[in-house]
């Protein structure tokens, strides 16, 4: 019985450290974004690129199961996966208007 209380542990650390993971890459790759749409820069193709993998990486990270974990780690990732929610609708508002503004007319 311990020993199924420990690999379950574990193999809820490894879902909360994959889930962590996803969010900053996330967020990395929707600054580059930012950075990339900024007037100095106006590579929106470039942006659209990199807000279309935050967005990939943002589903994944929703995908995981936060109930399931216990503690102030699992409550940080619960609060990381609500912030991820708003965002992901923000980037996918980023990408619609990045492709219509790309689109020959």
């Amino acid at each position: 019985m311990a020993r199924d209380y420990i690999t379950t542990s574990e193999e809820q650390k490894k879902r909360l450290e994959q889930f962590r993971s996803w969010h900053d890459e996330a967020y990395l790759y929707i600054h580059q974004a930012i950075t990339q749409e900024r007037p100095d820069t106006g590579r929106k193709d470039v942006a659209l690129t990199m807000y279309q993998k935050g967005l990939e990486l943002l589903d994944l990270g929703l995908c995981v199961d936060m109930e399931i974990g216990l503690g102030l780690n699992w409550e940080k990732g619960r609060k990381m996966q609500q912030k991820m929610s708003k965002t992901r609708s923000h980037v996918h508002s980023r990408i619609l208007e990045i492709l219509e503004q790309l689109s020959p007319s």
